[in-house]
């Protein structure tokens, strides 16, 4: 295969992966929105009905955990399989340096960047913040709100910021045709 039609299958395969990140981010914002309303009495009828012998508020506290934990599990997956990703598309990136210029490097680096605090630094304060927050008691509770606002807050920018570099890297690399 010749060079240009292997920056062509390259192209390619980085349009692909750019486009299911992409999909699956947007995917990953319904789905953690969502789980707080699943597991939510006020908001399912059937699952408060399954328990209506559990006191209120401790049932709504067990709830919220649940979600919680199902939530940390599902961003820890994924941000996860987000460093791979970052990785291979800056790879990618590198290989095509010459075709696509630096823009094929830098759009890449940025998204390793922010994945890499989501990774080492965001994530994990999100998810002590959440557990103290589960099982804080009246003292510390502002506190640890405080501090879940604070990465949580982080977390959602930069991952918006995350999504429009996406969106940029995918125009660029459809651009140069893909």
């Amino acid at each position: 295969m010749n060079a240009p039609a292997r920056l062509s299958v390259m192209n390619s395969i980085v349009l692909i992966l750019l486009s299911a990140w992409l999909a699956v981010t947007l995917f990953v914002w319904w789905s953690a929105t969502g789980t707080f309303e699943v597991l939510s009495a006020k908001k399912n009828p059937a699952l408060a009905e399954k328990l209506a012998p559990m006191p209120e508020g401790r049932r709504a506290a067990l709830l919220h955990h649940a979600a919680g934990e199902v939530n940390r599990r599902l961003f820890r997956g994924w941000n996860a399989a987000q460093l791979v990703v970052a990785i291979v598309i800056l790879g990618a990136g590198l290989y095509r340096q010459g075709e696509g210029g630096l823009l094929a490097v830098l759009l890449p680096g940025a998204l390793l960047a922010i994945v890499l605090a989501h990774v080492f630094w965001l994530g994990p304060a999100i998810e002590a913040g959440g557990r103290a927050l589960d099982f804080a008691d009246r003292a510390r509770e502002a506190e640890a709100a405080r501090q879940f606002a604070f990465a949580h807050g982080a977390y959602v920018i930069s991952d918006m910021v995350k999504a429009g570099l996406l969106g940029g890297a995918l125009w660029s690399t459809a651009r140069r045709g893909g």
